[in-house]
């Protein structure tokens, strides 16, 4: 009997081999059964086995703290300090800039008292150049050259010319914008137009028809007060010739039967110009002359007024100057080098001053004093002359018996000379941490006429030097007559008795 192999077993078969399969598998070790194959036999289709696999359990990690959360108006207070310490930082650094930027440009005819062995330094200075008045209060315009058309033409130049009445309170010459610059000659005409009119002529060198269009030239009036003004753009103006300026003529009128011309004021405020005067010491007298420029030189062959101004920024200052009343001369960075005749009116007089100041560089003026009294003696006069980091000269030749002179001379890291004239009594201050000291001559005649013997009171305390010199012995008015303080750092003081 043949059996299929798909026949089932009998009962017995299967019972005899489950009894086997239990017997075998309590003798072998219990290990882990091997994987299942997952295929199928030829002859018999199997079940997959399924193998457990462990789940992984997932590691603890680092608790989160959370800080509690601050609350806003604690961090707006916190906000707020800090803007205000940065406002404040911010405030000093800028303040502490403009006060740099501004340290030379805040005094203006300031005068302190001044002790040699404690004192504060005495410093004058010219306005900013940004401060000084573009045009007078109500300034009509009579006549405006104000293109190339209007100018005559003549040897690669262009001319315009005004006429300006002589007696006016106040004749001005003006210019301002970015081509100011040229030069200013003040003189008498050679070929006046008459006796009560002034020419003022300005000349363009080198200047193309398209740079003239961009400037005017005018003729300008304010109540008693005529003047010419130059104004050309604030801006920079691009392809501007090389030699381009101007030339500014003043022409003035010889008085008739050659008397002395008396004219009121006159003013310049030209920034970029060299201002020459030629000798009008003789022809012509002002009761107010004022030069204002920067970057540029005075040169003076002989002037005379009342009172004469000269401001200058950046530019020396020369020549002779005669007044009555007042002499100011202030530069920066360039020497003063003048001859000067200042006049006073007597001993009970109140003083005529001359005042000097510069920096960077010296000063070195010849100062001759002068009586108007009838008697030609006496009168009042007050001179002071400052510098830094340059020597001071003063030299006084000649002055009026029984007159009162005061002197201040002062500077550093320079030396100070003074020679005062044969007729000087009063006292005397010299101060330095150098030399100090006296020179005189012993046998100088009395300039009085009276053979009196001069004596000279000197006493040194450490390098300063103090006294007084008289003609003759118990001389109590000479202590009224005269007082010189001379002072410097780092090299000698120099009186010298003439």
């Amino acid at each position: 009997m043949i059996l299929p192999d798909d026949a089932p077993e009998s009962p017995i078969k299967q019972a005899h081999a489950l009894q086997e399969a239990e017997a075998h598998s309590s003798a072998q070790p219990q290990n882990p059964p091997p994987p299942a194959y997952p295929g199928y036999s030829s002859y018999q289709q199997g079940n997959p086995v399924y193998i457990p696999q462990p789940i992984p359990v997932p590691r603890p990690s680092s608790p989160i703290i959370v800080n509690d959360f601050e609350p806003a108006g604690r961090r707006f207070i916190r906000a707020f300090i800090y803007a205000i310490l940065i406002y404040a930082l911010v405030g000093l650094f800028t303040g502490s800039l403009v006060e740099v930027a501004s340290l030379n440009r805040r005094r203006f005819y300031r005068e302190v008292d001044r002790n040699p062995q404690n004192r504060n330094r005495t410093i004058i200075e010219p306005p900013p150049h940004e401060h000084w008045p573009p045009s007078e209060p109500d300034e009509a315009y009579t006549r405006c050259v104000t293109s190339h058309l209007s100018w005559s033409p003549f040897n690669n130049t262009s001319v315009v010319n005004f006429l300006l009445p002589v007696y006016s309170k106040l004749t001005y010459v003006h210019s301002s914008g970015s081509l100011s610059r040229g030069d200013i000659e003040i003189l008498l005409d050679p070929q006046p137009v008459d006796d009560v009119y002034m020419r003022i002529s300005v000349t363009a060198h080198d200047a193309t028809d398209e740079l003239l269009d961009q400037f005017q030239v005018c003729h300008v009036s304010s109540n008693d007060n005529r003047g010419v003004v130059i104004r050309t753009p604030e801006r920079k103006v691009n392809n501007v010739p090389s030699n381009f300026k101007f030339s500014i003529r003043v022409g003035l009128p010889a008085a008739v039967g050659g008397r002395v011309l008396d004219l009121d004021g006159f003013r310049t405020i030209l920034p970029g110009f060299h201002h020459e005067i030629q000798d009008l010491k003789r022809a012509v007298s002002f009761d107010t002359f004022l030069l204002r420029s920067q970057e540029a030189s005075v040169h003076s062959q002989g002037l005379t007024a009342d009172n004469i101004d000269v401001i200058i920024e950046n530019g020396a200052i020369m020549g002779e100057f005669r007044a009555a009343e007042s002499i100011t001369m202030i530069t920066k960075n360039a020497p003063i080098n003048t001859q000067l005749q200042l006049m006073n009116g007597g001993l009970n007089s109140d003083p005529s001053k001359i005042r000097l100041s510069t920096t960077n560089a010296n000063i070195a003026s010849s100062v001759t004093l002068i009586s108007l009294d009838d008697g030609a003696e006496g009168g009042s006069y007050d001179v002071m002359a400052t510098t830094q980091n340059g020597p001071v000269s003063l030299t006084f030749p000649n002055a009026p018996l029984s007159s009162k002179l005061k002197v201040l001379a002062d500077t550093n890291n320079c030396g100070v000379t003074v020679g005062l004239h044969r007729g000087f009594e009063g006292n005397f201050v010299l101060s330095s941490n150098q030399y100090t000291g006296v020179e005189y001559d012993n046998h100088a005649e009395d300039p009085y006429g009276r053979g009196r013997k001069r004596f000279v009171h000197a006493r040194h305390v450490g390098k300063a030097t103090t006294g007084s010199t008289s003609w003759g012995l118990g001389n109590s008015d000479s202590q009224h007559l005269g007082d010189v303080t001379l002072h410097t750092t780092k090299a000698p003081v120099i009186l010298k008795l003439l």
